[in-house]
């Protein structure tokens, strides 16, 4: 698999974004690592806990 056709994969399922800059491609996590932090939290806060 080469770079390209990973990241095209991940652009596909919405896990990074893509922005075109001039000549060359600016890409981005598709949300605010503030974001992705609470969302962390509260999926653990959902779960059942392990023994």
């Amino acid at each position: 698999m080469t770079a390209r056709t990973f990241i095209n994969r991940l652009l596909k399922k919405n896990a990074i974004g893509l922005e075109k800059a001039g000549r060359s491609y600016r890409y981005y996590p598709p949300v605010s690592g503030q974001e992705r932090v609470r969302a962390k939290f509260e999926r653990l806060a959902l779960s059942k806990p392990r023994i």
